[in-house]
This record gives structure tokens, sequence and C-alpha cells, in this order.
């Protein structure tokens, strides 16, 4: 299916992509850089370098230009020469990517993901209390999961206690809307609204940083 869905929104834009193709179409559509094709020859996988194209294809349609994604130190990638921020995930289905002028953050997961094994590593608590009230478990596991994804994404900090360091507070499972999460630190909370949506059997959460309150 392709290019699928393009959100625009006050503080962004959410681009979604189908990851359906063949390999070799998606070759076929993307005109290579000597570095990007470089950085994709190094790819082992043909899942990661459906993910790699699809990406940027995905941006080019947002943008309707050639997108170029440089690396920081961390391992991040932005858009170069361009005043976006930019957020990136995948799923074994879905690309999706954020593009905002503030600091933001973006996770997609198929809903059916196994992640009660590592449950006791990522969630507080409260959050356990939330997940277990629940009238869909499942979903409200993966929905925190992403939306702990999202504000990790969005903060510059590495080696961070997704338990103990990210908060999320309760929020409609099914519904939309926006909620909201903090990151816990020594000298001050940071803080960021966050909000989900759904696209076939996965889930989308992403986040920006709340400036009136960080």
């Amino acid at each position: 299916m392709a290019f699928v869905q393009k959100i625009e929104f006050e503080e962004g834009i959410i681009g979604v992509w189908e990851i359906t193709e063949d390999i070799n179409l998606l070759v076929q559509k993307f005109q290579f850089l000597d570095s990007e094709k470089e950085e994709y020859d190094k790819f082992s996988s043909e899942r990661r370098k459906k993910e790699f194209l699809a990406v940027r294809l995905l941006l080019q349609e947002l943008l309707n230009k050639k997108p170029e994604i440089i690396h920081d130190d961390s391992g991040r990638g932005t858009l170069k020469n361009s005043g976006f921020n930019l957020s990136i995930s995948h799923s074994k289905e879905l690309a999706v990517v954020f593009l905002s002028k503030r600091k933001i953050g973006i996770d997609v997961e198929n809903v059916e993901r196994k992640i009660e094994k590592i449950a006791q590593r990522f969630l507080h608590k409260s959050e356990m209390d939330f997940v277990k009230s629940s009238a869909n478990p499942q979903k409200a596991m993966v929905l925190l999961w992403c939306a702990k994804e999202a504000i990790f994404k969005c903060s510059e900090k590495q080696g961070i206690d997704f338990g103990r360091e990210i908060l999320v507070s309760p929020f409609s499972v099914d519904g939309t809307g926006v909620f909201k999460g903090k990151k816990i630190q020594s000298n001050r909370n940071i803080f960021y609204q966050l909000q989900h949506f759904n696209y076939k059997n996965n889930v989308v959460v992403f986040c920006v940083e709340d400036v009136e309150k960080s």
C-alpha cells in the first residue's frame, strides 16, 4: 500500500507508510546518494533495508523533496539543512515519522506484541495497577511502552530507567485525546503531552515536550 496517511496538526506533521512492497520496487523508487547507498549496503536483513527505504520515501512524500538523514553521536537521526526535528519508528508493518519545530518523539508497535516478561522493568507500580484495572490490559501495556519510548526519543539523555524516571498518567486506552507523561530528573521534572491512534493492528504514540510546564 505504501504511503498511507499524512496527519497535520499544530505541533507538526506525522506520516505513516505501510510496508507492503517488494524490496526491488522500493529500490526502484528511491534515488540513492553515495552515503545512503553505503549505509544501505551494510544491512544484511531485508526487513531493515525496507525500513530504511520506507522512511526516506515517506519523508520525501511529506516534504515534497528528497531528504537527507544524518546521525548524531548518539545515533539519533536528524534532517540535514532543515528546521524540523525528526523522530522515526517502525513495526513489522509500518514506518512512521514525526516532524516538528518542537522536541518530539514517536513510537509504533503491534498491539499484540508480548512484553509481559519485561513489564516489571519498564512499568512503575502505579502503571501496573492501571494495566490490571484496564478493560484491555494487553493494549494498555503496549501503549505505555510506546509512550515511554516516545518520551525517551524526545529526551537528550541516554540510559534512562523507564520504570523510575519516566511516568505516564492514566489515559483512555480505546479513546483519543491528550494524556500526560513526565521524566523525573534530580534538578527538575520535564513534562510531555502524548496522543495515540490505531492503524490496523498497530498503535502509534507521539509526544511533544510541554514547554509551559518543563
